[in-house]
């Protein structure tokens, strides 16, 4: 049975909502910057995969070493490093 919110449960969706649009004002240009880039990115990848998936018809052990590579730039690419711009508090403060 549909069992309605508490008072206090609407006022904290509400709470964290208002906090949440607060952080995306404020890193507006960090985000902007992110998302330009992950698009960038996206569209390298996919274009990556599909290579990849052809490429599996012909030797598997170039499919090996081209997602390894693949996943190598990934994670060392700058979209990644531009989270790191967000400035997150630390559980202490």
């Amino acid at each position: 049975m549909y069992k309605e919110k508490e008072p206090d449960e609407e006022a904290e969706k509400t709470k964290k909502s208002k906090n949440f649009n607060d952080f995306l004002k404020r890193n507006k240009d960090e985000i902007k910057k992110l998302k330009k880039e992950f698009e960038e990115a996206t569209e390298a990848g996919i274009q990556d995969l599909l290579f990849l998936i052809w490429l599996i018809e012909d030797d598997e052990k170039k499919v090996m070493s081209k997602a390894k590579r693949l996943l190598s730039e990934l994670f060392h690419s700058g979209w990644i490093n531009s989270l790191l711009s967000f400035k997150l508090k630390s559980e202490g403060e």
